[in-house]
């Protein structure tokens, strides 16, 4: 017996042509947003996303329209959240962090102190001192 959705069957979101046009333009997709974003983590979590708002509008696609366009016009705006999120984590140092960091980078090039002494000075550097 079949489940009654409340949805008429004519307004019904054809699955199996969502999969059909995902498919066919998936590599189209993947391009897209690769050259966007430049790293493939972060592509296939955007790729992730962008498939899962597809479906979720897949009853706003004309189905004369170009699905591709569509589906790159909403990757877009994908990678836009994504870059917006991405940027309130980024990583937060210290002034004394980062100029440790780079005073050990300059010591390592002129073959200065070795990479434990480098290790103990970042860590000195992230760890707030104690007034003396």
């Amino acid at each position: 017996m079949a489940k009654e959705t409340g949805i008429p069957p004519e307004s019904r979101v054809d699955h199996a042509e969502f999969v059909r046009l995902l498919k066919r333009h998936e590599r189209r997709l993947n391009g897209y947003v690769l050259a966007l974003v430049q790293n493939w983590n972060d592509a296939d979590d955007i790729l992730q996303a962008v498939a899962v708002r597809l479906w979720e509008q897949f009853d706003e696609y004309r189905p004369d329209g170009d699905f591709g366009a569509w589906a790159c016009k909403i990757a877009y705006y994908e990678v836009l959240t994504y870059r917006k999120r991405k940027g309130r984590r980024a990583l937060q140092t210290t002034p004394a962090f980062d100029q440790a960091v780079l005073e050990d980078m300059a010591a390592a090039e002129n073959n200065g102190p070795g990479p434990e002494k480098a290790r103990r000075r970042v860590a000195r550097a992230k760890t707030p001192q104690e007034p003396v």
